[in-house]
């Protein structure tokens, strides 16, 4: 019996060993930090949300007021139940409301239950794979005239951000808080490619932050993350394409 411990202890101090680091892929080994697959995300301007391939709604950011559900940690992530398949998640700037396929909209936040939302006038449309800026947002026109091929485009306070056919991404306006994914404060009306974002399938912007969801259904970040609804615990603002998990 003796004989027997003295094998397997080294062959168990392996395991551990081999374990760590960029070893844990072994078969056997445990997987450390892997975010949960994203389907969908949704931005407000305190509060993000990432609808999981599991069908979860996950969010993050304020909680002064309830946004994240009244039993939630601190600027989460928290799980938002929900009563049905997700259609829609709509953020405003005190309530995070859902829309399920089998229960009316129900809003977590300052003024629970049922409440109007007037959606916000857009600055920066989509036509025909071209991007046109106008309104009180932009003080000055963009540069735009050589932006073919965007298939998705979204506007924060007073940045923009525009999905390519080719899933790359690129970004134009205020920069003062790393809006356009470089370090601030300069802005620029010409559209500047995103450093290190490849396979965008999704982009939201809000306020002065902006989100991708990449094909491999994985979450980077940047700009203000203010409330944590980026990152939460990562800093005030985030200058360049960050990982979230949520």
């Amino acid at each position: 019996m003796s004989a027997r411990r003295l094998r397997t202890r080294p062959q168990r101090g392996l395991l551990v060993l081999f374990c760590v680091g960029a070893l844990a892929v072994l078969p056997g080994c445990p997987k450390k930090n892997k975010p949960p697959p994203v389907e969908r995300l949704f931005m407000g301007a305190h509060v993000t949300c990432a609808e999981l391939s599991s069908g979860d709604l996950r969010c993050q950011g304020r909680s002064s007021e309830g946004q994240l559900g009244a039993t939630a940690t601190p600027h989460g992530p928290s799980a938002i139940p929900l009563q049905g398949k997700l259609l829609d998640v709509v953020l405003d700037e005190a309530a995070t409301c859902v829309v399920t396929a089998w229960a009316p909209r129900i809003c977590f936040g300052k003024a629970e239950g049922e409440r109007p939302m007037v959606p916000r006038t857009p600055g920066c449309v989509l036509r025909d794979g071209r991007v046109t800026c106008s309104g009180s947002a932009w003080k000055t026109v963009p540069h735009l005239e050589g932006l073919t091929g965007v298939v998705e485009v979204a506007e924060g306070r007073a940045h923009a951000c525009a999905r390519l056919v080719g899933g790359t991404v690129v970004c134009w306006g205020d920069n003062t808080k790393a809006q356009l994914a470089t370090p601030p404060p300069h802005g620029t009306d010409v559209p500047i490619a995103v450093q290190g974002v490849y396979g965008a399938a999704q982009i939201v912007a809000s306020g002065d932050a902006t989100c991708v969801r990449l094909t491999e259904k994985s979450v980077r970040c940047w700009g203000s993350n203010d409330d944590e609804r980026l990152s939460v615990g990562h800093g005030e603002i985030l200058n360049v394409p960050s990982p979230v998990h949520f």
